[in-house]
């Protein structure tokens, strides 16, 4: 349980504290990046709370349980209610409990400490809890969330997020992995001396760095950047360990969702600062390797090029899929990032990371669209093919394999003279009919493969008039500061409020004046 500092930790440490570790309390909404909290022991109810002085509105954090095994615990199987500051009596009670099993964001009221509690049917023996942040919650609030844990209606467990006695505790273990003793109070005490410590204890960080024996966590390393900053300089500093938060997080596969490192949007927030980090990241990796590494960001994942480096897999999947689709009696067309890249170079594209197919079924609904999919999946398993997950109304896209690899796949419907085909995922939009049937055909790495009527109309819907040229940034998960992006986030913003008819005409002016 944390204790708040001892007389033994005065204001120059926690200062101290304060300056080396500006990214304490900062983290994620996956993986390695969640925030991960030890409690080895039995709970009845948990409460999540944000403690930051200050009254304001919050989305509380989605809690993971897990038990001593190591497997995580469903929520639904044990979560007897939810209590929260989003109002009062037992419809907003119950809707919360609906929503947090759904995965829905809960909203706070406007209040001095708003909490989230979540009580179990029976006492709970976990290992640890990880918190998943939520999108839009990055930055200085998140610091201050807090979790206190009851058994038979008293205090088992306390995590408090800015807790100067724990922030103490991470400066002396940090000084002790790096074999440097924790300065004197008196000079911690003294502004100049502390920021000229911090210095060198900086350099100390990227010397383990450059010889490949700093061992720590992708958490860990971020407490080290301006996480909370509005906007933080890129220094020299800061872009070598981003990198060495990226390339910690990376697995056997070097492969993360990108949104994973939504924690560090504040410093990764234009292309430009994302190619040197990614840039910095490869160097790291290849020296830790023994092999040259060659990530490549994109909207899904940061990676190696998996399509490029498993081209003859994918174009292996494809060969067999459209004879399969079409013995199914659906009629399939390469989209999306994968028709991009036929057009284009008649290659994969080097930052995409998944083979689109968009199908057309013959329904004329969105419900039978999505009844459909159902079938075409039973009647796929005669050819080899196998779906990767459960169908869900929450998604509408699927994903199948087969020995070579996955394939993402798109229903849409017919209504009238248009085809219903998701534009911007999960939005659905109506195109001419006579843009998709009857198929055309592209060559994608020398083969051909059925397409849309008109590719070209179809990436221009699809990307703006300006989908000729390169944007490995496009529809990244958080916004970046570029004036292509900021031109295309607000007319997108525009055009996604209005009417029906009026949403037909401006994407239309939009192409007209060469808008992306």
């Amino acid at each position: 349980m944390s204790t708040g500092p001892t007389p033994d930790q005065d204001q120059g440490l926690i200062l101290m504290a304060h300056e080396f570790l500006p990214g304490f309390g900062a983290f994620g909404p996956r993986g390695v990046m969640r925030k991960s909290l030890p409690v080895n022991g039995r709970l009845k109810r948990i409460g999540i709370f944000m403690d930051s002085g200050a009254a304001q509105e919050y989305v509380f954090p989605r809690p993971h349980l897990f038990g001593p095994n190591g497997r995580e615990i469903d929520l639904a199987d044990v979560l007897e209610a939810v209590q929260c500051s989003t109002g009062a009596g037992r419809a907003a009670d119950a809707d919360a409990r609906r929503a947090l099993l759904a995965g829905q964001p809960i909203r706070s009221i406007r209040d001095l400490r708003p909490e989230m509690t979540l009580i179990f049917s029976r006492p709970l023996m976990l290992s640890r809890i990880e918190l998943a942040n939520r999108p839009g919650q990055f930055g200085p609030r998140n610091r201050h969330v807090c979790v206190n844990g009851y058994l038979n209606g008293h205090l088992v467990f306390s995590h408090r997020g800015m807790d100067p006695a724990a922030m103490v505790r991470e400066l002396r273990d940090m000084h002790a992995d790096l074999g440097v003793d924790l300065p004197p109070r008196d000079r911690a005490a003294d502004p100049e001396t502390r920021t000229e410590l911090c210095n060198a204890l900086r350099q100390r960080v990227l010397d383990r760095i450059e010889a490949g024996t700093l061992d720590w966590t992708a958490p860990r390393l971020a407490q080290l950047l301006p996480l909370n900053a509005q906007r933080p300089e890129m220094t020299p500093f800061a872009l070598r360990v981003a990198a060495a938060v990226i390339a910690a997080a990376m697995g056997p596969r070097l492969s993360v969702g990108t949104v994973t490192f939504a924690p560090l949007s504040p410093l990764l927030s234009s292309p430009a600062r994302i190619d040197a980090v990614i840039a910095e990241a490869n160097r790291q990796l290849s020296a830790r390797l023994s092999r040259p590494a060659v990530l490549c960001a994109s909207k899904h994942a940061i990676q190696e090029p998996v399509l490029v480096r498993h081209r003859d897999s994918y174009l292996a999947v494809l060969d067999a899929a459209f004879p399969a689709l079409a013995a199914c009696g659906v009629t399939p067309l390469l989209c999306y990032g994968s028709l991009l890249g036929a057009v284009r170079e008649n290659a994969f594209l080097t930052h995409d990371d998944d083979v689109d197919l968009l199908y057309v079924d013959g329904s004329t609904s969105r419900r039978e669209m999505m009844d459909r999919r159902a079938e075409l999946l039973d009647r796929l398993s005669a050819h080899g093919f196998q779906p990767m997950g459960k169908l869900t109304d929450t998604t509408v896209n699927f994903h199948i394999r087969n020995a070579d690899g996955k394939l993402d796949l798109f229903p849409c419907w017919q209504d009238g003279n248009h085809l219903h085909v998701m534009m911007k995922y999960p939005v659905y939009r109506p195109v001419p009919i006579r843009m998709i049937l009857p198929p055309s055909q592209v060559g994608l790495h020398d083969r051909r493969y059925p397409a849309p009527a008109d590719p070209e109309a179809f990436l221009a819907e699809r990307y703006g008039s300006g989908w000729r040229v390169p944007d490995p940034y496009h529809e990244w998960p958080w916004p970046l500061d570029s004036a292509l992006n900021r031109i295309r986030t607000t007319s997108t913003r525009v055009i996604e409020k209005s009417p029906p008819r009026m949403q037909t005409m401006l994407r239309r002016l939009r192409a007209r004046i060469g808008r992306p």
